[in-house]
Order: C-alpha cells, then sequence, then structure tokens
C-alpha cells in the first residue's frame, strides 16, 4: 500500500514537468505568436474586468450566470 502512496505522489510532479516543458517548446518554436496569444487572453481578462468594476454589466446579470 505503502508503494501505490509514493507513486500517486510522483505524478503530479511529472505531469507539471511534461506541461512545463510542452510550453518551453511551444514558446522556443513559435516566440511572437505565443506573445500574441496571451497579449489578447490578458486584455480580455482586463477589460471584463474593468467592465465590470465599472457597472457595466449589472450585477442580476452575473449572479444569474454564477
Amino acid at each position: 500500500m505503502e508503494q501505490n502512496l509514493t507513486v500517486n505522489k510522483d505524478i503530479p510532479e511529472q505531469v507539471s514537468g511534461y506541461i512545463e516543458q510542452v510550453i518551453r517548446n511551444i514558446y522556443n518554436e513559435h516566440p511572437h505568436e505565443v506573445k500574441t496569444v496571451l497579449l489578447g487572453a490578458v486584455s480580455v481578462i482586463l477589460g471584463f474586468g474593468a467592465y465590470k468594476e465599472y457597472g457595466l454589466i449589472p450585477k442580476l446579470a452575473i449572479r444569474e450566470e454564477a
């Protein structure tokens, strides 16, 4: 039983290592595209946050979706 617990603890570390390697490989092959996608994502997140903060979205609409 202890061996199974040890294996299960190592799996998240391996998965995060694989994900990190994939991200690095993609960035090394396509740095401009990655920066463009990240800029777009940040713009959408900040835009929605500002839109919500200044009351441009009614509070009821936000509560109904959640």
